[in-house]
């Protein structure tokens, strides 16, 4: 559906959805959020061991991330007009 309107990428939707014109009410509903838990990997995070061996932890970072379309979309925004599917 987003193809036909020639957004194919996320950023090209996000950029008209976060457009400062005005576009009625039907503006994309950003209530709902992804959540996932990503790992960080860092070297030495423990400096009270024995610096000689090598040191690795993993930091579990949760993150959110908008899902403005979800399984069922119910309103996004168009370039210039808002249409409800």
């Amino acid at each position: 559906h987003l193809i036909d309107i020639g957004l194919t990428t996320p950023s090209s939707y996000l950029s008209i959805v976060l457009d400062d014109n005005i576009c009625g009410a039907d503006n994309a509903p950003w209530t709902t959020y992804t959540t996932y838990t990503t790992y960080t990997t860092t070297k030495n995070c423990d400096i009270q061991k024995d610096k000689s061996k090598s040191q690795s932890c993993n930091t579990a970072v949760v993150v959110n991330v908008p899902s403005p379309l979800g399984n069922t979309p119910h309103g996004y925004k168009y370039a210039c007009e808002c249409k409800i599917p």
